[in-house]
Order: C-alpha cells, then sequence, then structure tokens
C-alpha cells in the first residue's frame, strides 16, 4: 500500500492526507460499504462489462478490472482491491472461481432485502404488565407525569390539586406528597424540571408562579412570579436557562441564581404574521443545546424553533392540523418526534420545514410520544390507552398493547430498570422483557459454538438466533433472528467459512450469508428434527443427519436457490444423534440411538461396517483425524476407539475406558458423554459430559501401536506371510484379560457374545454387510494391539453448571470453547484455564490474542499483485488500442493518396 502512497509524492500534502484518510477508512471498509459507491447508472455500465462474455462469468484479475474502472474515485486503488477481492470471495458462493452476473446482482438484492432489525445487537423486546401496583390514593385524575433521571424518581401532578406525589422508580412505591398538609401553600402544580447544577426541582402552577423545591428533601426554597399561568417548564443545564411558556404564548428565559426573568419572547401579534410566533397557548418546550435551538409547540398546531442564545424566531414546521402537545429528540438521526391531537406520530428534520415521514397507527389522539434514552425504542400512547412500542431505526411498530385503564391522560418512561408508567385513574407499570443476568450468552442456552478464522470470529447457534462475536474482543457483533419459524438445532461453515447451513427442528435446512444473515440456499427437508450436519467441500456436498433415521446429501455447486438431493442413507433404525466425515476416504460415520455406528462411503456408496458393542444410545462419534480412529460415546459413559479405513484395524474396537466419578454420597458414576473434539498436534481428545465436566484424554500411545500395527501388516504382505492367520490373533478370547470393557466380568462377557451368535434379536444379532460378510467388529487384544492403557485421562475439570452441549478445538491460535445446557460459552487454554466468556455485557477479561498482522499482510500484498497486473493489463490494452488507431489512421491516409493520384489521373485524361 505504501507503494502506492508513493506514487503521490509530486502532489501536495493536502492530496496525500486525503489518501491516508481513504486508505485508513478502506482498512475497516467491507463489501457492503463498497457497494455503496456503486449507484444504478455505474451498475447499468458494470452490467454491460459483464454481459460481454455470456458464455461465463469473470475471473477474479477480469472482475478487478471492471471495478477499478467504475471506481475510480477512490483514490487509495491498493486497499479498494483487497476489499473488491474480499467481495468477490463473499459473492462466489458456488466456488467455481468465476462470478456471473446473476451472482453480482442477486448479492446486491440480497443485501437490501435483508430486514436490518434482524441483525441488531440490541434488537427491541416486549413490555409486560409489571407486578407493581398503585395503592396510594389519587383524589383527581393524574394529569402529568416527570421522571427525574438524576433522582430516579417520579413526580405525579394530579388534576387541580395543589400538591405532587413523589415515586422512587426503581421501586415503583410511594414516597412522600410534596408539599406536606403543614408546608407551602398556593395554586396547582402543573410541570416541572429538574435543575441539575442547582440541586433544585421547578414546579409551575396555576397562581402564575414557579416554586422551587431542595431535591434532597422537597423543602420549599423560592418562588419566582410570573405575569400568566405557566404550562410547561424545562431547564437547559449548559446554557443555565430556565425556560418556560403557558398562557400567553410567549417564551420566558430565567437565570435561576438571580431568580429574576433575563428574556422574553413575544405572544402572538396579529399585525407581524410574517413572524414566527404562536397564535395560542404553548404546551411544551425542547431544548436542543447541540443545535442551538429551542423547540415549542402548543394548542395553534405549530411548531416554532427558537435560536437558544437570543430567542430569535427561525422558522416554523407546517404539518400538524391539531394541537401538539408532546415533543421528543432523537439525537442519533437528528430526528423531531410530534405528538398532540393528531392520530399520527410526526418525523421532522429540524431544518426542513415541512414533515420528512408519519408514524400511523393510532386511532385516537395521542398524549404524547417518548424516546428511551440509551436504546432506539419511541413509545407513544392515546387517550383509549393503546400504547406503540416503535424501532426508530427502521420505523416500524414492534409491540402493540393495552393498558387496563379505561382512559389515560400521560405517560413516562423511567429506567434503569427500563419502564413504562402510564397515568390515569391511577399508575399502571409495565416492565421491560430484558436479559435478567448480563453473564449469559443468551436466555436461551448454546446448542453450538463454532470459530471463524477467516472474520476472527464466533458463532453461537441458539434456539431463536445465531449470534456472531468479536474473537479478538469477546464483544457481541451481529444477531441473526428470526431466520426461521421453528428452533434451531445444529449448524456448521462451509470449507471456505463464508456460508453458514443451519438445521431445525421441523426438519428444514438452509445456508444464509454469515456476514449479513441473508438466505442463500434451501435443502430437501427432513422428517425430524435436524441432529447434525457436516460440510464437504471437495465435493461441495451437505450432509444432515436427522432424528428420522437418515442421512441425506445434497448438492451444493450451483447457485439455485435449492439444492439437489443427491442420496439418502437410511440404514439406522432409531434416531441419528450426530455424523463426522473424514474426507480423505469419503466416509461418513454416524451414531444413532440405536447403538451403532455406521461407517458409510460417499465415494463408492457402499456400507462400509456397523460398530456396534455399545450397550446405550450413542450420542456421539469423531475422527481423530489425521489418523485412521473413530471414537464413539454412549449413554453409559463408555468412549470406544474404533480402527478405521485404510488401517488394517478397520472396523475393530481398539479399546474402551470410562472415567469413574465419585459422588457426594461416595459411590462411582459415569456420566454421558455428550460433545468432543481433537486436538491432533498435542494428541488429546477433548470430552464434556451432562453434569458440565470436561476432560482431556492422551491417545498418543493408541495412535503410535496403531501405526505399528498397519506398518507390520504393511511388511508382512511384503514378506509374502499369511496376513490372514495374522489378523486372526485378534479375536481370541483368552487375549481379552486387560480389556477394560462395560460388563461385570469378562468371562459374562464371553458368555454374552456366545449368546448374540445364536440370537435373531436386533441388538445381539450379528450384522451383515454388503458383502455378506459377518461386519459385527472383532475386538482386538491387547498382546497384539492396544489396551484401556494406551488411553489415559489426563486432566478433568468442572467446566460448565450444566450438560456441555458442544466443544470446538483450535490449533491457532489454541484454544478450545465450550456451550452448555447452563447458557455460558467459555474458552480455554490447553491448560484447562478459562481464558474468555462470550457473554451480553462483555468479558472485561478477555484474554485471547489473535494476531491478524501476517493474514492482513498476506492480503495486502495479494492486493498489490492483483492491482499491478490489472494495470499492466489495462496498459497493455490500451497500448493495442493505441496502434489500431494508428493503423486505421495510416490506412486512411494512404486511401485518401491514392484516392488523390486517382482524382489526378483522371483529370488529365478527361
Amino acid at each position: 500500500m505504501d507503494e502506492i502512497v508513493e506514487t503521490y509524492k509530486g502532489q501536495d500534502l493536502r492530496v496525500q492526507e486525503e489518501i491516508e484518510e481513504e486508505k485508513k477508512r478502506l482498512e475497516d471498509e467491507d463489501e457492503d460499504d463498497i457497494l455503496s459507491h456503486l449507484d444504478y447508472k455505474k451498475l447499468e455500465k458494470i452490467s454491460e462489462d459483464f454481459k460481454k462474455n455470456p458464455k461465463k462469468g469473470l475471473t477474479l484479475l477480469e472482475y478487478i478490472k471492471v471495478m477499478l474502472k467504475h471506481l475510480e474515485d477512490i483514490k487509495d486503488k491498493v486497499g479498494l482491491v483487497k476489499n473488491l477481492i474480499e467481495l468477490f470471495k463473499q459473492i462466489d458462493v458456488n466456488g467455481d472461481e468465476e462470478l456471473e452476473w446473476d451472482e453480482f446482482s442477486n448479492h446486491i438484492i440480497e443485501l437490501g432485502m435483508v430486514r436490518k432489525d434482524k441483525t441488531f445487537i440490541d434488537a427491541i423486546k416486549n413490555y409486560y404488565a409489571s407486578d407493581i401496583t398503585d395503592d396510594e390514593k389519587h383524589d383527581t385524575k393524574i394529569e402529568h407525569l416527570y421522571f427525574i433521571e438524576k433522582l430516579k424518581h417520579l413526580l405525579v401532578m394530579e388534576r387541580d390539586s395543589k400538591r405532587f406525589k413523589v415515586y422512587d422508580t426503581k421501586t415503583g412505591k410511594f414516597k412522600q406528597n410534596v408539599p406536606d398538609k403543614s408546608g407551602h401553600g398556593g395554586g396547582a402544580v402543573i410541570g416541572a424540571d429538574y435543575i441539575e447544577s442547582e440541586n433544585l426541582v421547578a414546579t409551575t402552577s396555576n397562581n402564575n408562579s414557579i416554586n422551587l423545591w431542595d431535591s434532597n428533601n422537597y423543602m420549599h426554597r423560592e418562588r419566582i412570579p410570573t405575569s400568566e399561568i405557566q404550562l410547561t417548564v424545562k431547564w437547559c443545564e449548559p446554557s443555565k436557562r430556565l425556560f418556560t411558556g403557558g398562557c400567553d404564548s410567549v417564551i420566558h428565559a430565567y437565570d435561576v441564581s438571580e431568580l429574576k426573568e433575563i428574556g422574553v419572547r413575544e405572544g402572538w401579534n396579529p399585525m407581524k404574521k410574517d413572524k414566527v410566533q404562536h397564535e395560542g397557548p404553548i404546551l411544551d418546550l425542547l431544548p436542543i443545546h447541540d443545535q442551538g435551538v429551542l423547540v415549542s409547540c402548543g394548542i395553534d398546531a405549530q411548531i416554532c424553533l427558537w435560536n437558544l442564545k437570543n430567542l430569535e424566531g427561525k422558522h416554523t414546521l407546517v404539518g400538524h392540523q391539531l394541537g401538539v402537545y408532546s415533543l421528543e429528540w432523537y439525537s442519533d438521526t437528528n430526528i423531531l418526534l410530534s405528538a398532540g391531537l393528531d392520530h399520527d406520530i410526526y418525523i421532522w428534520n429540524p431544518y426542513v420545514e415541512h414533515k420528512i415521514f408519519l408514524l400511523k397507527g393510532h386511532n385516537h389522539s395521542l398524549v404524547g410520544v417518548k424516546h428511551l434514552k440509551g436504546t432506539h425504542q419511541i413509545i407513544s400512547a392515546d387517550i383509549s390507552g393503546m400504547f406503540r412500542v416503535w424501532d426508530v431505526r427502521t420505523f416500524t411498530t414492534i409491540q402493540v398493547f393495552n393498558s387496563p385503564l379505561s382512559e389515560i391522560n400521560c405517560f413516562a418512561l423511567t429506567y434503569p430498570p427500563k419502564r413504562i408508567v402510564a397515568g390515569g385513574r391511577r399508575l399502571a407499570f409495565y416492565d421491560y422483557d430484558e436479559p435478567t443476568d448480563h453473564h449469559l450468552a443468551d436466555d436461551n442456552h448454546c446448542l453450538c459454538v463454532l470459530y471463524n478464522p477467516v472474520f476472527y470470529t464466533f458463532i453461537t447457534a441458539h434456539p431463536k438466533c445465531i449470534k456472531v462475536w468479536d474473537a479478538c474482543t469477546g464483544k457481541l457483533l451481529s444477531v441473526f433472528r428470526e431466520l426461521c419459524k421453528h428452533d434451531i438445532t445444529c449448524m456448521c461453515l462451509d470449507e471456505r467459512n463464508r456460508k453458514l447451513f443451519v438445521g431445525n427442528s421441523k426438519g428444514n435446512v438452509f445456508s444464509i450469508n454469515i456476514k449479513n444473515g441473508a438466505h442463500m440456499k434451501k435443502f430437501e427437508d427432513h422428517k425430524g428434527d435436524v441432529s447434525s450436519l457436516f460440510y464437504w467441500g471437495h465435493k461441495t456436498t451437505l450432509l444432515s443427519a436427522s432424528w428420522d433415521k437418515t442421512v441425506k446429501s445434497s448438492d451444493d455447486s450451483t447457485s439455485k436457490p435449492e439444492g439437489d438431493p443427491r442420496y439418502c442413507m437410511d440404514k439406522h433404525r432409531q434416531a441419528v444423534n450426530f455424523i463426522d466425515f473424514k474426507a480423505d476416504q469419503a466416509i461418513c460415520a454416524s451414531a444413532s440411538d440405536d447403538g451403532t455406528v455406521i461407517i458409510y462411503n460417499y465415494g463408492s456408496y457402499r456400507q462400509e461396517g456397523i460398530l456396534q458393542p455399545h450397550q446405550l444410545q450413542v450420542k456421539i462419534c469423531k475422527f481423530l483425524e489425521p489418523y485412521n480412529i473413530l471414537a464413539s460415546a454412549d449413554l453409559y459413559g463408555y468412549i470406544y476407539f474404533w480402527g478405521i479405513m485404510p488401517s488394517a484395524a478397520k472396523n475393530e474396537l481398539l479399546c474402551c475406558v470410562k472415567d469413574d466419578i465419585e459422588s457426594e454420597v461416595g459411590t462411582i458414576e459415569n456420566f454421558p458423554i455428550r460433545a468432543m473434539d481433537f486436538d491432533s498436534e498435542s494428541k488429546i481428545l477433548y470430552t464434556g459430559d451432562e453434569m458440565g465436566n470436561m476432560y482431556q484424554w492422551d491417545v498418543s500411545n493408541l495412535i503410535e501401536k496403531l501405526s505399528k500395527f498397519d506398518q507390520e501388516i504393511i511388511d508382512k504382505k511384503k514378506t509374502g506371510l499369511d496376513v490372514a492367520e495374522f489378523k486372526k490373533t485378534l479375536n481370541q478370547f483368552e487375549k481379552m484379560d486387560n480389556l477394560d470393557l462395560p460388563y461385570d466380568s469378562h468371562e459374562e462377557r464371553k458368555a454374552e457374545v456366545y449368546e448374540e451368535e445364536k440370537s435373531e434379536t436386533f441388538l445381539t444379532t450379528p450384522k451383515v454387510g454388503p458383502d455378506g460378510e459377518n461386519s459385527t467388529p472383532k475386538i482386538a487384544s491387547e498382546s497384539n494391539l492396544s489396551s484401556h492403557k494406551d488411553v489415559f485421562l489426563k486432566e478433568r475439570w468442572k467446566a460448565h453448571q450444566e450438560g456441555i452441549t458442544w466443544i470446538t478445538f483450535n490449533q491457532d491460535p489454541k484454544f478450545v470453547a465450550t456451550s452448555s445446557f447452563d447458557k455460558n460459552v467459555y474458552i480455554w487454554n490447553d491448560q484447562c484455564e478459562k481464558i474468555g466468556s462470550l457473554v451480553l455485557g462483555h468479558d472485561k477479561k478477555w484474554n485471547i490474542v489473535i494476531d491478524k498482522t501476517e493474514a492482513e499482510q498476506k492480503k495486502i500484498e495479494e492486493a498489490k499483485d492483483m492491482f499491478e497486473e490489472a494495470q499492466k493489463e489495462n496498459s497493455s490494452s490500451a497500448e493495442g488500442d493505441s496502434k489500431e488507431k494508428d493503423l486505421r489512421a495510416m490506412e486512411v491516409l494512404r486511401k485518401y493518396h491514392r484516392d488523390k493520384n486517382i482524382r489526378k489521373k483522371y483529370e488529365m485524361e478527361f
């Protein structure tokens, strides 16, 4: 990138600074941001370039050349090329390294169709009726409610009451009346606000006064007389002014410390209709210090904007037909909201005189509109008691509910906790359904946790959503909600880590874009819950297992919206719980409730074997790649190790181990294994059980012995000895004495095996393979191959409080990620020490170090090379075009001179 910047050395410093700024911006820019540079005119021209070769798509280099031609305004070309390469990889869903126009355009359409609120981290949930009840007696209807954030107090004004009530917003309980019976007298209280710098609460009354109260004890401090009844009062802390508006249509400004009026904006004057002014009582004020304006609204249906310093009129917002009661400011997008006797909420840009949007949905006059601070929630209510919760990011309704009060006059939003308080004949409280514990990954348990090395993210699956977390910080990046109508049950990534395949409890299987959650493709449904998924990248095939007893394979090689079914394996007699795949042999292992593990070859579509000494349901299996061993576990807590093709010990039980845990009452217990993963470098198998225990099993001796055994077989083949006789020794019962199998005695197992040979029942009948041979697994002897001593427990620790659902081991950086029914996701190092937690509130002790430098440098180098190559081709093309133009020009000149000579000759002859 620095080399490209060097080309601009001849330009002035300002241009170089612009390049550096753009370079920095592009470093964090993703493909969505690149697409923001493309308008419809550019897309039309890009479409023409794509369609110049209709038989095939553009290669990466051709695509870079086309995009560079149409994005000339971006100065940092290398940064642009780096992100264009990323965009190419993201769009090329079928992985054919060619980009068709349909793929490119469909990607843009999908981005536009994805509902962004589904990916919001802070999606808005619902409110529900609180257990808090208002037991305080109210003499008249509640007319106004004011929330004092600093004090966490709610001030309640009743109609024609000379006192106001104070409530604690945390508990919702009544605190006191102000003033008390023996205290200060005055008129009926109307409006209130908090003066933070003076620790005072200001109220207005119908006796033409502003009263100031000590915020610590609500003792009366001062009184400021007014010329008319002031209906609203607002304090502006930055400007240290108290603003009021009322029946005189005049805005007043007061200096509280001096207790005097320091400014006034004259009221309605029929002789000055061209000026900004109200023609009736002012009902609400809103100081917006960042914009330097004071906004007012009134019964005259006008919204006026004033200079905050001198109260000079700016302009009037026109649109309301009836009186306006309520104003609110949303600072994130600088929009003004207003509500009143009209049934709609008006959205304004304060610099534009006409409304920019309407929020429709109410059928009665509104009593107010409010924004809940720190959220994207807008709450509105009408006199009938209907409340609407809006997402201001999308202007859509999230929730509608009705208050049990027959009529409401006002409402307030309090926090924390987030709560709506409605005022009518009494108070009604509504609590927000937010996570009760921010130290969890989700409100629901976590089914699976995956690591994505391309985007440096963790992906967690929960029944109702899928979450993406930043692996460098542990912070939540996005949430994909409403992906399907039924609960999510499993997921897996494709080999490029750019697509996520999801299965649910209805049997549906589909893929989504991992960057934005957009649906990409659906696959053949199962008749039961989808229990496990695996993506075979070499053949672009998705394998899905289900409780409907089948394992299905589907084609994912095309960009069609539906994947073509390839094959259905239905050899199991009960639900299939898990599948794993060994790509170099194209074999799939499926674990089932029927107590078997079936090894199926997807290269030849034939069954390679049935592994079945398990006595209960098999819940999990795992290939210990790159070695020829498969591990499986059943509900007894036993872990079985099998030889797998191409080993000579194919389908043979190598050994069986379990961990005896002493319970609180002193008995020995074994717990079912539900999850496992393998560290091939350290030869450690990680397992997790139903009680939240994690285990490290050292299988290095077993791997070494199997390698030696296979080498012996190879050597005997070379020497011409009888290999069959050598392998027969593996089945001799007299050599089983040291095997740790799940039986009370080895003699009992010998007798049971003898009975199995005679029995015709399902659980004990030897299985017959496709070649007609008995495929019941043989048990390898210790003297020839291995024993339980070759697999030993290295470490055990209590990782979770409930059953472990998933284990993911990652080599670089080295860590183990676990998820559980306790709703937690933890990250561990190889020393069994916790180094991070994926939690909603963010783990401050996050200690996972991911070095992106090398990967990012490779991307930059690739972008540089691609940019230089594109430049060379463009130069060659331009040079060729220039030569072609020169040749055409020479031809024209020759033709001209030839024609000129012909004309001369013709003139001489005639």
